[in-house]
């Protein structure tokens, strides 16, 4: 008997101590047009279909008993349209939250706000690492770049980015000796485009996954001021004239969130006369985007 009354006791604290693994969606959705919202919940495990549910415009909340840890995959239909998606970290013998505020995009190619409210702007900033072309051992290259834009997601996955930039960089030569030192000192502002590639999604729950992005584009490059700068015997001399306008480059990104490593290759030469060292044709460098964060869906 005693031993009995030990064990049910046991019994009664374990399950006392366990907590069924469960998640709970709270929904917040509004400026949609009327019709109904088919939420969709698959286990990302067996990819089964573990819960469904059609709910009105307005709010309401879901809660589902699980019965492992297996991340689950959500989506939302309106009128058969699929207006969200994520994919969903469940945590064992806890209640997993999450909080998802669709409100319909005035752009007609937009799913929601969330990507849109994200990168309404975006200002870089980044410098040269390494250069590269036929006179680059002779070369050094320090580069500030900054620049402004917006991106218009196209799917889940792709977005547009039209974009503005400038440029203002040193290039001196290694070569140059005690008494005489020779440089080209330049700013440029340039304008493209660039399609970004968000490989999990920008509604994914991982927020490594959502940020990683690549950016693959195209710039032209117009030179606001260009000289050329001899130093000797502290007599400075400028010159000017050297440069064409045909500063086309190939653009790349790729990074996590802010930051990002880039490339850019020039497909002309820009210096004009015989006699002068070429600008290098291709360059990396580590940047920072400072509005580069999607927020998390």
């Amino acid at each position: 008997m005693k031993f009995l009354l030990i064990l049910c006791l046991g019994l009664a604290v374990s399950f006392k101590g366990f907590t069924q693994t469960s998640l709970e969606v709270d929904y917040v959705i509004e400026n949609y047009q009327e019709g109904d919202f088919y939420v969709e919940y698959t286990s990302k495990k067996d990819n089964e279909v573990i819960h469904f549910v059609i709910q009105e415009y307005g709010m309401w909340a879901d809660t589902i008993e699980l019965f492992d840890s297996a991340d689950i995959h959500v989506s939302v239909k309106h009128n058969g349209t699929v207006v969200y998606e994520s994919d969903l970290n469940i945590k064992p013998e806890v209640v997993n939250y999450y909080y998802v505020h669709l409100s319909q995009s005035t752009w007609p190619n937009d799913y929601d706000s969330i990507f849109k409210e994200s990168y309404e702007q975006n200002m870089w900033f980044g410098s040269n690492i390494f250069n590269r072309s036929p006179d680059s051992r002779d070369l050094q290259v320090i580069s500030i770049n900054y620049g402004f834009g917006g991106y218009n997601m196209l799917t889940n996955s792709l977005g547009a980015l039209i974009y503005g930039e400038g440029n203002y960089d040193i290039v001196s030569f290694k070569k140059s000796s005690n008494n005489q030192k020779k440089r080209y000192n330049y700013t440029t502002v340039n304008s493209g485009a660039m399609v970004r590639f968000l490989p999990f999604g920008f509604r994914n729950s991982n927020y490594w996954k959502r940020n990683f992005h690549v950016d693959l584009g195209a710039s032209y490059y117009f030179p606001l001021r260009f000289r050329y700068v001899t130093i000797q015997n502290n007599l400075k001399v400028k010159e000017k004239n050297l440069v064409t306008y045909n500063d086309f480059r190939i653009n790349a990104r790729i990074g996590i969130g802010p930051l990002a490593f880039f490339a850019n290759y020039r497909l002309n030469n820009v210096i004009k006369r015989t006699g002068y060292l070429q600008m290098p044709t291709f360059t990396i460098g580590f940047g920072m985007n400072a509005f580069g964060e999607v927020l998390a869906p």
